[in-house]
């Protein structure tokens, strides 16, 4: 498998006639071709620090973009809040953050009844969203790093990020 290509997705999630099938593609790609690191060699190699780990795309951008805010790749003392636990977002940006250092929480959409009064009670220095819900106020987000990774359409059709700086959040 993969002798021919030098890189392999696999788009999640599935059509429905390939759903439960997930892991068993997932495996037969070769890890070192495996551009989202979802094979659990690279998922392993990124737990344990390996410099060699392939790493979802969007958590490496989201971490590349922190470094560049912040000026530093110790992010000691830096509590961050990621609102996602995706494979491709969540998880592997909070293994990358704590193996630079920093405090990690890992929130939902089901962490709270409502979300927005979560964060406005935890301070935190960076909120990282990606739950496709428009029903984050920034406003309660009080002196942090936003960094929205979310998108969702309303009635209209309009495309929202998960982060409004509107007080009333209208959404279906």
């Amino acid at each position: 498998c993969n002798h021919e290509f030098n890189a392999t997705i696999l788009q999640l999630p599935l059509a429905e006639h390939l759903r439960g099938h997930e892991e068993y593609l997932l495996e037969n790609i070769k890890d070192t071709h495996d551009i989202d690191g979802l094979t659990a060699k690279n998922k392993i190699k990124l737990v344990e620090n390996n410099k060699n780990a392939l790493i979802p795309c969007t958590a490496l951008a989201v971490f590349k973009i922190i470094e560049h805010e912040f000026e530093t790749t110790d992010f000691s003392g830096k509590k961050v809040c990621i609102v996602n636990r995706s494979n491709l977002i969540g998880k592997p940006l909070s293994t990358l953050l704590l193996n630079h250092n920093a405090t990690v929480t890992v929130a939902h959409s089901k962490t709270d009844k409502d979300i927005n009064n979560y964060l406005q009670q935890n301070k935190f220095d960076i909120v990282v969203t990606g739950i496709g819900k428009h029903m984050i106020y920034e406003g309660l987000i009080d002196r942090a790093t936003i960094i929205d990774c979310g998108i969702t359409r309303d009635n209209n059709g309009k495309l929202l990020r998960d982060v409004t700086n509107e007080e009333m959040i209208d959404i279906a």
